[in-house]
């Protein structure tokens, strides 16, 4: 699947004021959001930190970071998962 490219309109003052290049503000938006569909339960644990672009080891040190508690797979997904490994 490709992917695609979700572009975020940040005018030059804001850019000044947070002293950061394009590349560096693409990387802290993305974290920003990981964090946010995990907390949210929107996302896997795994799969957001896919999306951050951090290993599982780093995306865990970015939660305590910011003093998110990990939660473990509820009911659903297990549910889920065990489904897709009998097909």
């Amino acid at each position: 699947m490709k992917s695609i490219h979700i572009p975020i309109e940040v005018s030059p003052d804001i850019m000044m004021a947070l002293n950061a290049s394009e590349e560096e503000l693409k990387a802290k938006f993305q974290k920003a959001l990981a964090l946010y569909l995990y907390q949210e339960g929107l996302l896997t644990f795994g799969k957001a930190a896919q999306f951050a672009g951090l290993s599982r080891y780093k995306f865990e040190k970015l939660l305590e970071q910011n003093n998110i508690t990990l939660k473990g797979p509820n009911p659903y997904q297990l549910s889920e998962d065990l489904h897709k490994l009998n097909d």
